[in-house]
């Protein structure tokens, strides 16, 4: 019913190993949960240096996510880095995005923020519509970009299109961090409940980045335990 939303993701980045209810450890061990819950350890791991070396080297870091959901793999970072430095908030402005039709979203991040002492801005919206997109480019240029979660439900137009916008508003020593999810057997049980996705295997998704105007011929590719899901770190192309 509820499909891929951000409430069912946060229950998947939630629980615990050691759950006991049978019919929530069917669901939590389910393959793409897995790489839905592997895919948030791999984000953190690779955001928390870039974030502090970025927080280190530079007046102001910008951050751009959209879609954000719960925002785990920008605020689980933060958190680790803000509770020995919180004096590095002042540097962090965070710009995160999500359409939040049940608007839970939008109060949850507000008050994270809060407690870490950044300023945030939300966005409310389809991050494809005209409308929003001349909103998250108010404040750019971006320091650090996310695309998480979305590359295999948007139609290929709207990603080159998406991207391309994006990488034109990234710091030339900007970090553009995606992910992509490759198909397998759970995509066949996903198409008979109704899900229309796209699936692209890395090499795929870092020629399209490619495209789009990122280095994806050197993109770093980490992927979960079962080679699910892939998460992509690029570099805007240099310029001649």
């Amino acid at each position: 019913k509820e499909g891929y939303s951000a409430d069912v993701m946060k229950i998947i980045y939630d629980h615990t190993k050691d759950e006991k209810n049978i019919f929530n450890r069917t669901f939590l061990g389910y393959p793409l949960h897995r790489a839905v819950y592997d895919r948030l350890s791999i984000l953190e791991d690779n955001i928390t240096p870039v974030l502090r070396k970025m927080l280190a080297e530079r007046k102001q870091v910008t951050i751009f996510t959209a879609p954000c959901g719960f925002a785990y793999d920008i605020l689980n970072p933060l958190n680790t880095i803000l509770k020995d430095n919180p004096h590095l908030a002042r540097k962090i402005k965070l710009i995160a995005a999500d359409l939040d039709p049940y608007g839970r979203i939008e109060g949850y991040l507000q008050k994270q923020a809060e407690k870490l002492n950044i300023q945030i801005v939300f966005l409310k919206g389809d991050i494809t519509s005209i409308a929003l997109r001349n909103r998250f480019l108010s404040h750019c240029p971006y320091d650090l970009a996310l695309f998480v979660g979305l590359s295999g439900w948007l139609p290929k137009p709207d990603i080159i299109h998406h991207i391309s916008l994006l990488h034109k508003q990234m710091k030339r020593n900007g970090i553009f961090i995606t992910d992509s999810f490759t198909a397998s057997a759970y995509s066949l049980s996903g198409y008979y409940a109704g899900f229309k996705a796209h699936y692209y295997e890395p090499g795929v998704y870092k020629a399209l980045m490619d495209y789009c105007g990122f280095d994806g011929i050197h993109a770093k590719v980490e992927s979960g335990r079962d080679n699910i899901n892939h998460v992509l770190v690029l570099k805007p192309k240099r310029v001649a």
